[in-house]
């Protein structure tokens, strides 16, 4: 899969958030992870029947916009003869976590990092001793970096992002130096380089390539996908 580097911004933010509502509260995790898969479950159902709708109803526009735009997120949309309703509720329900994509609503891909990056963050919650904490996310994030699923590197960096903002160890400055950093990754695009004319950029650099570094697109500029962190304390899972 393909670096998107606006659904990483909300994984950072997920990490940070679970794990700190996790250790407020002493649900037992089988609670926590039947709340978790309805909290993602239902508003994906939802997304998806309403992708279901559009699709049945223009089921060729993907297809036409794509010969205008040259996006390749439209590639990854159902076109022509769309499946029924029961696809696309099932496809919520259950095809969204076990193979992270969706037809209907491609960005739904995020599901599959969000409810077993939550997982992890519970299983690491068990532990009541702060460095037990750390070093068990330690684990997880070697875990993923060899695994090479890497998007679950930023539920770690979220984890440790709370730890250090619960010991009163994030200097004043961090949550403004967050939102900008938020803005310019959160508004990467992987058209960006040919939109603002540097596809000579070696690819390291080109983010149209996995890894490449984020540059802003100048027509779609997201500045809210961080947020300061201490704003979220009481949000809960």
């Amino acid at each position: 899969m393909e670096w998107n580097l606006r659904g990483i911004c909300i994984f950072v933010l997920s990490g940070f958030v679970v794990t700190n509502a996790t250790i407020r509260k002493s649900d037992p995790m089988w609670v926590d992870l039947i709340i978790r898969y309805l909290r993602l479950a239902v508003p994906a159902t939802l997304s998806a029947l309403v992708g279901w709708v559009l699709l049945s109803s223009l089921p060729n526009a993907a297809t036409e916009l794509s010969q205008v735009t040259g996006s390749r997120w439209l590639q990854w949309t159902y076109q022509g003869e769309i499946p029924g309703f029961l696809s696309a509720a099932y496809n919520g329900l259950v095809d969204v976590f076990a193979y992270g994509g969706s037809y209907y609503n491609n960005v739904l891909w995020t599901m599959r990092p969000e409810f077993f990056g939550s997982i992890a963050c519970f299983a690491i919650c068990f532990f009541d001793n702060v460095k037990v904490r750390l070093a068990a996310t330690t684990i997880f994030a070697a875990a993923a970096l060899l695994s090479r699923h890497f998007e679950y590197e930023c539920f770690v960096f979220g984890i440790y992002l709370r730890e250090a903002w619960a010991s009163g160890r994030l200097p004043s400055t961090f949550p403004l130096s967050v939102l900008l950093i938020g803005l310019v990754i959160g508004s990467q695009s992987g058209d960006a380089a040919s939109v603002l004319g540097l596809d000579w950029l070696p690819s390291i650099l080109n983010p149209s390539g996995k890894g490449g570094a984020p540059l802003p697109d100048r027509c779609n500029i997201r500045c809210l996908r961080v947020h300061a962190f201490s704003h979220y304390d009481q949000r809960p899972i």
